[in-house]
């Protein structure tokens, strides 16, 4: 009787170590994704953190200021292309 669930056992102690390894293995992949996580936010920080930095010296210049998605040529262009008529409606020229 004795033999029967020392046999048992021994074949379960393959299963067990290699469920023990599966664990350490999972556990280490969670470590190296939280890493890289970490590493992708601190990057991203830093990109934000640069551009404040840009915006805030252009607010220092002229408070007033206003930061303009289009450069000044592509602004001029579109006022060109959209001209306000005398009622405020906007034209398209050709």
């Amino acid at each position: 009787m004795i033999a029967k669930y020392r046999d048992k056992v021994k074949t379960l102690e393959t299963q067990i170590d290699s469920v023990i390894k599966e664990e350490e293995a999972e556990k280490t992949i969670a470590r190296a994704e939280i890493e890289a996580n970490k590493a992708i936010k601190m990057l991203e920080a830093k990109k934000l953190k640069k551009k404040n930095k840009k915006r805030a010296a252009i607010e220092q210049r002229d408070p007033n200021a206003r930061v303009w998605f289009q450069t000044h040529k592509d602004r001029a262009d579109g006022m060109k292309y959209y001209s306000i008529g005398a009622r405020g409606r906007c034209r398209v020229s050709d």
